[in-house]
């Protein structure tokens, strides 16, 4: 295997040698997609038509960036170049192959697969089944399982038979049922997200079709290797199989989602598996240098992940020589942690100059920390992305949801819906009203508690009192329904300042809309139960807060994958959440399917702690200047407590962050004022110059 260390000046004469396979390897900011881009852009100046290149990303916002950066180089707006995801090609190769007439398959959504399979199990014979399992085969957590069991199937590219092969006595019955699901899928013309490439891959390796492909994607390139599965690894190697002109870019270090069927070993394999024409291993080029970060982050980064040795790693990076700093702080309580990566970002926007979109927040879970953080950032006024921005979790479509769950459940499910109806707009009750309405309802039902003392009431109580709104109709049906029956939402919506929940209203009327495009059976109900999955993700979801103001950024650890800031905050590292080492073993054994996830649990849970550090590692070599790790000393019932022990690896002291007096905003210098102004010990100059800059108002406050 011939490696070769490519060092800035080398780029454009080994962006030239654009045949036969090779694999781009380079750490962070080494420029692995722009590598990418530069020999797409090579091969059009060359007279490649862009319509032969295929170059693949894994999101479609890593495709897009892709697409746009070609088209800048090329100085152009729509340069033809097939820059898609690996499922997206898929498609395109099943709709273009993969049926004779007809229309080609629609394609499930998550929830709609976990739909399917759960209609499937309600009509299977228990005995077939682990007596584990047959007491579960009708709820909708097996029927979940399910679902993951299958799709991590289709990453391996395991069929029925190879399920049998695995002679596990807790998975009898799993054979059958797949190849039941198989064939249910064919018959109703549908397709699940796992089986697209596989598909795809039987497809490629027909003896007509596969050549034909190829000659339409005379040149592959595809971007994060890393992340691949056993069978988008076969899916590239059908792709190119007939010309064999593929180029890969890869960091095994970045390699986060083994949960997704990631297989790390990949990358190390990719020489061997990829060979040219002449039967020699693929080539291994080496970006020696980073662009983007500087070498005390790198370094730093480097400690987490020391020892790790992952095959077919670049090795150490080259930093930037600019200024780099990674510090790191801990605090009592997490609201003192929230409050202090306010102030921080709003002292480096206003004494450093950064931009807020050059600023951002990553946590291990958005489930703990988003909320208290995003408060005191809008305590501070500043623009950020809140976590709260699925349109499900909108204020004026929660209300609707509410109303589904008041109308389908009882107890404290259906009692919270009813306060949070009762105190929010549609009833706008006093707490102690409600209170009182709540005591008389366990005697005699909400129904008539609302109907007779709830102005307003009645309406909902209708509602309530009768859920085949919910339960029976299409879920277009049922909002319509909820419109017509509360007068109180035509009020709202006539309002002029309710524009936000006019344009909530709007957007969930329009995903509604096109499920029932999709799935007239679907109900409100059933839609509400998706949504309260954690995995229910942009199948039809917006986010209600459709502006491009510049704003911080809050995200996820595995959601900051890709992206570049300034400044990065890792907040809420605590001992118990990151790394995050709980078992991930689902009920059904699934991992044991993969060949590269290790069997014994104790070596799972060493390859488990070794994908966290990775996680940290490419977080925080998000960063072009400055890294900041935050957690908490104190636990409680669900804070374990306890900086995380990457912070121990850092190289970094571990320390509350200096109480630095000197205010950052208007507001802080006119309490910071007031202070001195009311401090007798402060000395009788420094009160009386606090009191003429009080006087001054707005003329020293900018």
């Amino acid at each position: 295997m011939a490696t070769i260390d490519v060092h800035p000046e080398r780029w454009d004469e080994v962006i030239a040698e654009t045949e036969g396979p090779q694999i781009v390897v380079g750490g962070p900011g080494t420029g692995k997609t722009e590598f990418l881009v530069r020999r797409a852009v090579h091969l059009i100046d060359h007279g490649t038509e862009p319509a032969t290149i295929a170059v693949l990303g894994f999101s479609r916002r890593g495709a897009a960036e892709i697409r746009s950066r070609i088209e800048a180089r090329l100085g152009q707006t729509t340069a033809a170049v097939a820059a898609s995801t690996y499922h997206s090609l898929a498609m395109r190769i099943i709709e273009s192959f993969g049926h004779s007439g007809g229309e080609p398959p629609a394609l499930l959504t998550a929830p709609e697969q976990v739909a399917f399979v759960a209609d499937l199990l309600a009509s299977e014979d228990p005995t077939n089944w682990s007596a584990l399992y047959q007491p579960l085969l009708h709820t909708s957590r097996f029927a979940q399982e399910v679902t993951d069991f299958l799709l991590r199937c289709a990453e391996q590219r395991i069929g029925p038979d190879e399920v049998a092969g695995f002679q596990r006595d807790d998975w009898r019955g799993l054979s059958g049922f797949f190849a039941k699901y198989v064939a249910s899928l064919e018959a109703a013309g549908r397709l699940d997200y796992g089986s697209l490439i596989v598909q795809a891959v039987e497809l490629l390796e027909d003896d007509e079709i596969g050549p034909a492909v190829s000659s339409q994607f005379q040149y592959v390139l595809a971007d994060e290797y890393q992340d691949t599965s056993r069978v988008q690894a076969r899916f590239l190697q059908s792709l190119a199989k007939h010309h064999r002109h593929l180029t890969a870019a890869a960091d095994p270090y970045q390699s986060v989602y083994s949960f997704r069927g990631t297989d790390l070993a990949n990358v190390g394999r990719f020489p061997d598996e990829f060979r040219d024409s002449g039967g020699r291993p693929a080539r291994r080029f080496v970006l020696t240098t980073s662009f983007r970060v500087p070498g005390e982050i790198l370094r730093s980064a480097e400690a987490l992940t020391h020892k790790l040795d992952l095959p077919g790693a670049a090795g150490p990076v080259i930093g930037v020589e600019s200024a780099g700093r990674v510090d790191a702080h801990r605090f009592d309580q997490a609201t003192e942690e929230a409050e202090w990566i306010a102030r921080e970002i709003e002292r480096t926007h206003i004494v450093e100059g950064t931009p807020y979109e050059n600023i951002a927040v990553f946590v291990r879970t958005k489930k703990r920390f988003m909320s208290e953080l995003s408060r005191a950032l809008e305590r501070r006024g500043i623009p950020h992305n809140r976590p709260d921005s699925r349109l499900v979790d909108h204020p004026a479509v929660r209300i609707l949801f509410d109303l589904v769950t008041a109308a389908t459940t009882s107890g404290a499910d259906r009692n919270r819906s009813l306060r949070r109806l009762s105190l929010g707009p549609l009833l706008e009750l006093p707490p102690g009203e409600f209170h009182r309405l709540s005591s008389e309802q366990e005697t005699r039902g909400w129904d008539a508690v609302l109907r007779e003392h709830s102005p307003g009431g009645t309406a909902i109580a209708k509602l309530i009192s009768d859920q085949a709104w919910a339960t029976t109709s299409p879920a277009a049906e049922g909002l319509w329904h909820i419109w017509d029956t509360l007068p109180q939402l035509a009020d709202m919506a006539n309002d002029p300042d309710r524009r936000d929940e006019r344009f909530g209203w709007s957007s969930i009327s329009q995903v509604l809309g096109r499920q029932f495009e999709r799935d007239e059976s679907v109900t409100l109900h059933q839609y509400l139960g998706w949504t309260e999955k954690d995995d229910f993700e942009a199948d039809p979801l917006l986010r209600h807060h459709a502006t491009q103001a510049p704003e911080v950024t809050l995200t996820s650890l595995h959601q900051a994958k890709g992206l570049e800031f300034d400044t990065v905050f890792i907040a809420d590292a605590v001992e118990g959440v990151f790394p995050d080492l709980r078992s991930r073993e689902s009920l059904l054994g699934s991992r044991h399917l993969s060949s590269s996830l290790p069997t014994d649990v104790v070596e799972y849970r060493r390859f488990r702690l070794q994908e966290e550090a990775r996680l940290a590692y490419t977080a925080m070599t998000r960063a072009s200047r400055r890294v900041v790790w935050t957690a908490t000393s104190a636990g409680d019932d669900f804070r374990p407590g306890g900086p995380s022990r990457f912070l121990d690896r850092l190289g970094v002291q571990i320390d509350h962050p200096p109480d630095t007096a000197l205010p950052v905003s208007v507001l802080e210098g006119e309490a910071w004022l007031r202070r001195i102004a009311a401090d007798p010990a402060a000395g009788g100059h420094a009160r009386s110059a606090a009191i003429e800059n009080l006087a001054t108002g707005p003329a020293w406050g900018g």
